[in-house]
């Protein structure tokens, strides 16, 4: 009991630690909170449910309360430091009750935002049935309006069960809140002292009646406890490819090595702020695209492709500023970092051995063991998790008399790496070319000290630098003599000395500081400038560690290692780097590019705004939402600016979002990008995430412009059909299956569904800010069209009633009318009707008689939508599907560089473990014959 009630006294005590607010009644809002924080915490102490984000949240909370609450006429608490009630609760015979009263009379908006905010975050813990609700609203407001009425919230009462659970229980407990807090160690020796919990027994009955979930719910899904370091070492990936590129990053940048710990044959060092321009052709001015008239059921709308039917050839200019519209701007290499011989030989493939190979996830490090020239050499890199930085170690007696050093190469962008669609076949390892010297400039500078600084600029007016710091064992000049193969005057030779051992931080910052660098974001990039003294290797090192242990110790882990089916092994080194990739790549300013900071791919680095739920969505289900961040204030700031544009260039009310625009929002990258329309959507569903994350009027005031103002082009998008008294959506749309014709596409089943989630979501906004229910909208969610149907399953648009898998080119489509099943459920969807095409979907892709245009994510909407059918089984087998697409490299990359299927197979994962809105039982979307033993921590339920 003692322990118990240390812990709660230990986290009360941190949440006073916040400060005070002025008083309400007998206390104040801040004892109220803090207590609240104290007892949230106890009671989900692994912290998974809540932890330090949510004291950032209940901090927050109190700001919000005392600058929107001054209505609120008391606020009561049962005081949680009663030594009653604490033996009450540890016995199992009481009740702890949390009553919050708010009248609203004020400022009923106001109100219902707080009282919407408190229910949605602490509801997840104390809750009220919606039958009880609104008998109290009806029966005791009888006179108030419908609107009024929702600004009233009742007491929310917790009913606490306990059960007495063995010390070992509490010692997973204890270790975890030592790792997270610095919590001491547990001074109970006894193995067989006893404490109460909450107990796993009473879980369904529990969080049935009070939306509380036991402790350990997750954690006993499979039983026992999860040894997070043991789960994620044991699928470090050790690679011994001499070619396979690995990839270190903190989400902004990225440090991509070979073999040889560095780019000595492989890999790119790339940032989301690095981008680069071409020349434009002559007589053409970039922002000026031209457009052409589309009709719309006699409607005009001015598109960037001429539509169906034109007759026009396009003239060689428009061609041109096509193609470079598509080119610029792309991401670009920043620098190569290599191993060289003496006087900087240039080291083949051929020249080394590889002894040995691993990515340290655990400790984000790599660690490689070499061969050249009879003598061996050990190198760690890492990158540091705030700072655009690699550091690196050498230790080889190579060094000691000069046979081996390190270049720094700057190379010149290519268009693309990964389709490499040039007569002149690029290196296909490097996003550059190393032998052109027009085109950019570099000057290498000595600042003293041990610091040298190697400014860029670019032809573009793009300007960086590299700093070298800490280069101990190093002496440093430009160029070499033997640099046959690369140009001397863009390299930097880093020459070894009188050590066997060498250290080296490579620093990149960005220059670039332009009057607009607001308008284009460039001023949102997060400014962390490393000292030389932090630039140190072992410092980066043990900043690099101390983040991924952190990173690893909180937010979700899954472990299948209990597992009968023996491919449980591959799943879960899937799952593990595909965590890992998500966060080194994705987690910067802007939404990352399919390839992520990996290389330059087909559509040059450039992101496409329909994958951003594939690539967002999961963090918020592994508890890592906070990553996001960035992403926000790109749709904020640039892509709502840009989305408006759009719309307007086209025609349209309201903001309209483009499928692959400039990441500076400036134009759209492909002439057919406008037809694509299910991007509008996405935005959408990470505001509903954000909002189940964090329901904070932070959250809503940062999302609702982006929800209504799209909302607003979503209605005018869409064409009343008075003969059929329908709403009908297109045409144009490029349909979610991209095989239609996207001029003359209309009623496609994923889009007609994603139109109504989108809609529903913002009559949601419009309730949680106060506003009445928009009528329009409620009228197009009545009358709009139904998704087409034919022979009994469904099709991709009512506008091609003959297309089933192919379209007449013999274009095989993507089955992505399952999106709006298994991905998210879209409200127009029959449930008996989508099995039935689930079927014929399967059918077809197992006996190769439908080969589909499926990606990577495709596999895993396979799979969330079997769970969701109750086909279990066959959820796991499309999981590890085997197809080319559906293969990861063994650095984790879902076919060779695709990160949505890295996303996809995370989102299905938590599905498949946590369950769905409306699953019953533990991991509902594996088998339950004994074959799939399935634990996890810190995943939440998918909507």
């Amino acid at each position: 009991m003692k322990i118990i009630n240390i812990l709660i006294f230990y986290f009360s005590i941190l949440g006073l630690a916040y400060g005070q607010v002025p008083p309400y009644g007998n206390r104040s809002l801040g004892q109220v909170v803090d207590s609240v924080t104290g007892y949230i915490l106890a009671n989900e102490a692994y912290g998974e449910k809540l932890g330090k984000e949510e004291l950032e949240y209940l901090r927050g909370m109190r700001v919000y309360l005392k600058e929107n609450a001054p209505y609120a006429h008391d606020y009561l608490l049962k005081d949680l430091d009663n030594e009653h009630n604490f033996r009450a609760y540890n016995e199992g015979r009481g009740d702890m009750s949390i009553v919050l009263d708010i009248t609203g009379d004020a400022d009923p908006a106001g109100a219902y935002a707080v009282a919407e905010k408190l229910y949605s975050k602490l509801g997840k813990f104390v809750t009220i049935s919606k039958k009880e609700y609104q008998d109290y609203i009806n029966s005791n407001d009888t006179n108030l309006s419908a609107e009024a009425r929702d600004i009233k919230i009742r007491s929310m009462i917790v009913p606490i069960q306990s059960r007495t659970y063995r010390m070992e229980r509490l010692e997973a407990f204890m270790q975890r809140l030592k790792a997270k807090y610095g919590v001491g160690e547990n001074s109970v020796a006894s193995n067989r002292a006893e404490v109460s919990l909450p107990a796993k027994e009473v879980t369904s009955d529990n969080e049935e009646k009070t939306g509380m979930p036991s402790l350990f719910e997750n954690l006993e899904a499979g039983g026992g406890k999860i040894d997070r370091k043991a789960v994620v070492e044991r699928n470090s990936p050790v690679w011994n490819e001499t070619l396979g590129v690995m990839t270190l990053g903190n989400g902004e940048f990225a440090f991509n090595c070979d073999a040889t710990g560095l780019q000595t044959f492989a890999g790119n060092t790339m940032a989301h702020w690095a981008w680069h321009s071409f020349p434009q052709p002559e007589g053409f001015e970039a922002g000026n695209q031209t457009r052409y008239p589309v009709d719309s059921h006699g409607r005009v709308f001015n598109y960037l492709a001429r539509g169906s039917g034109a007759k026009v050839a396009r003239t060689k200019q428009e061609t041109a500023a096509i193609r470079w519209y598509y080119d610029n701007p792309h991401m670009m290499n920043l620098c190569r970092i290599a191993f060289r011989g003496m006087d900087g030989a240039q080291i083949k493939p051929d020249d080394v051995k590889i002894v040995s190979r691993k990515l340290d996830l655990w400790n984000g490090r790599v660690e490689s063991v070499f061969e050249y020239l009879g003598e061996r050499v050990s190198v760690v890199s890492t990158v540091h998790p705030d700072a655009d930085a690699v550091g690196v170690r050498v230790d080889s007696a190579l060094l000691r008399d000069g046979r081996l050093g390190v270049v720094l190469t700057f190379g010149y962008p290519l268009r693309t790496q990964l389709s490499l669609r040039r007569k002149a076949r690029p290196d296909p390892n490097f996003s550059s070319v190393f032998d052109r010297v027009e085109g950019h400039k570099t000057v290498l500078e000595n600042h003293g000290r041990g610091e040298f600084r190697v400014i860029r600029e670019m032809d573009d007016g793009g300007k960086y630098m590299v700093r070298l710091c800490g280069t101990k064992g190093f002496s440093v000049s430009k160029g070499g003599e033997n640099f046959g193969d690369i140009t001397r005057e863009h390299t930097v030779f880093m020459r070894s000395g009188n050590s066997e051992s060498a250290e080296f931080t490579a620093i990149f910052e960005n220059l670039q500081n332009t009057e607009n660098a607001s308008d284009y974001g460039l001023d949102r990039v997060k400014k962390f400038r490393l000292t030389k003294a932090g630039a140190e290797f072992g410092r980066m090192k043990a900043a690099a560690q101390k983040h991924w242990n952190a990173f690893w110790n909180n937010g979700g882990i899954a472990d299948f290692s209990a597992s009968a089916d023996p491919r449980w092994k591959e799943l879960e080194r899937r799952v593990v780097l595909s965590q890992f990739l998500m966060a080194a790549n994705s987690a910067g300013s802007m939404p990352p590019s399919e390839a992520g900071l990996l290389a330059t791919d087909h559509w040059c680095g450039k992101f496409h705004l329909e994958m951003t739920a594939w690539h967002g969505a999961p963090y918020f289900f592994w508890g890592r939402g906070e990553l996001l961040k960035g992403w926000v204030e790109w749709f904020n700031k640039i892509g709502l600016k840009s989305a408006r544009a759009e719309a307007a260039a086209e025609g349209l009310k309201g903001a309209k979002w483009l499928k692959t625009p400039d990441p500076f929002g400036r134009w759209e990258s492909w002439d057919h990008g406008p037809n694509r329309i299910t991007q509008n959507v996405h935005p959408f569903y990470l505001a509903e995430l954000s909002y189940g994350a964090d329901p904070s009027a932070e959250t809503l005031r940062k999302w609702k412009d982006i929800i209504f103002e799209t909302t607003e082009m979503m209605l005018d998008f869409l064409y009343w059909d008075d003969a059929s008294q329908r709403y009908v959506l297109g045409p144009p749309l490029m349909s979610g299956a991209e095989g239609t014709r996207g001029f003359d596409c209309w009623n496609s089943t994923s889009e007609l569904n994603y139109w109504a989630i989108a809609l529903q979501i913002a009559q949601k906004w419009r309730a949680r800010l106060g506003m009445p229910e928009d009528e329009k909208i409620a009228h197009v969610l009545k009358h709009i069209s139904k998704p087409p149907v034919v022979d009994g399953v469904y099709i991709d648009a009512e506008s091609h009633p003959e297309t089933w898998d192919r379209m007449p080119n013999g274009r095989f489509l993507r089955p992505a009318w399952l999106e709006v099943y298994g991905c998210v459920r879209g409200p127009l969807i029959d449930p008996k009707i989508m099995e039935r095409t689930y079927d014929k979907i399967s059918a077809g892709l197992r006996s190769g008689d439908w080969k589909g245009n499926l990606w990577g994510c495709d596999y895993p909407m396979l799979a969330m939508t079997a769970a969701r059918l109750g086909r279990d089984k066959e959820a796991v087998d499309w999981l590890l599907f085997d197809a080319p697409l559906n293969a990861y490299t063994p650095a984790g990359y879902n076919a060779g560089w695709y990160l949505p299927g890295n996303g996809g197979l995370l989102w299905a994962v938590a599905l498949m473990s946590a369950g769905w809105e409306g699953s019953e039982g533990a991991a509902p979307g594996f088998p339950k014959d004994g074959s799939w033993s399935v634990k996890f921590e810190g995943i939440s339920k998918v909507p």
